[in-house]
């Protein structure tokens, strides 16, 4: 049986098969797990719940942390990804205590109120339109004194100040009918309504203490930065952004003639395996107490 969207996005999607890629990429992830794990003061004895766990990246570091007489829950959306972790989990000797469940992040009905210490997560609201019914729900099954900590890239900010005409990046302006082409056929939606565009670390300020929440610290990464690129254009090509975009391969094959086609991957494969780009990001880490 295939795996589901998001256990397949890890699996197979993500980094497109590339390895070294891969590899390079879990720098940085390991660096946001680090201080998101650092910032949320896990102690011998919490209950902690993992959010959007997926492969339990963040979860199983947690684990390390809680001893036996404390508990990781893995939560996540998809049953596969909960499933991946319980396997993961079987492997680990004498492992601390843990619980897996499915269930949505805006729909914690199986966990008690005030019955958490710690919530973590990574990368979850961005596919989540109610997001002030997570931060209810967050605040709900936490503790008194219970702490909360999580990173979001805001890409909104990345959208609205990256140069016009540009992809990862790379001047398009001599493809750029071809890539309105192929932008039409992602279906993207506006960004009001794109869970992943429509907010910003404003936004998840106020969210946060409209929920209840106090002694709320955000900190907040905004930078541009010289970028050796991506340099392999199959790892480009073949991989999806998110786990429900499909490729750009897909889509090329989707929106153009074999013509156009041919235009495009001439055009755009040296820029991809050649020269250095200017990348943008944003970064939100926040942290909260429930009173």
């Amino acid at each position: 049986m295939a795996n589901d969207k998001w256990l397949d996005w890890i699996v197979n999607r993500r980094f497109g098969g590339d390895k070294k890629i891969a590899e390079g990429a879990m720098v940085q992830l390991n660096q946001i797990r680090n201080k998101v794990l650092e910032s949320a003061s896990i102690h011998e004895g919490d209950t902690v719940l993992d959010i959007g766990t997926g492969d339990g990246f963040l979860g199983f570091a947690a684990l390390e942390k809680v001893s036996a007489q404390g508990k990781v829950i893995f939560l996540d959306v998809s049953s596969d990804c909960v499933a991946a972790c319980k396997e993961i989990y079987s492997s680990i000797p004498n492992p601390n205590p843990a619980e897996f469940i499915v269930a949505l992040a805006e729909n914690l009905s199986s966990i008690e109120d005030s019955s958490i210490d710690v919530i973590i997560f990574r990368s979850v609201l961005i596919y989540i339109n109610e997001k002030l019914a997570c931060f209810k729900e967050f605040h709900r099954v936490l503790r008194s004194g219970g702490r909360i900590s999580f990173f979001e890239p805001i890409n909104i900010f990345v959208n609205r100040h990256k140069p016009k005409n540009t992809v990862y990046g790379y001047d398009i302006t001599p493809i750029k009918a071809l890539w309105e082409k192929i932008s039409t056929a992602y279906l993207q939606k506006n960004d009001s309504s794109d869970p992943m565009m429509n907010f910003d670390e404003d936004d998840l300020f106020r969210l946060m203490g409209e929920a209840g929440f106090m002694d709320i610290d955000m900190m907040i990464k905004a930078y541009s930065k010289r970028d050796p690129g991506i340099k392999s254009w199959e790892m480009f090509y073949q991989s999806a952004p998110n786990p429900n975009a499909i490729s750009l391969e897909e889509v090329v094959n989707k929106s153009l003639s074999e013509t156009e086609k041919e235009a495009f991957i001439s055009f755009m494969k040296p820029k991809i395996e050649g020269k250095n780009t200017v990348r943008l990001f944003s970064e939100a880490f926040l942290t909260a107490i429930k009173e």
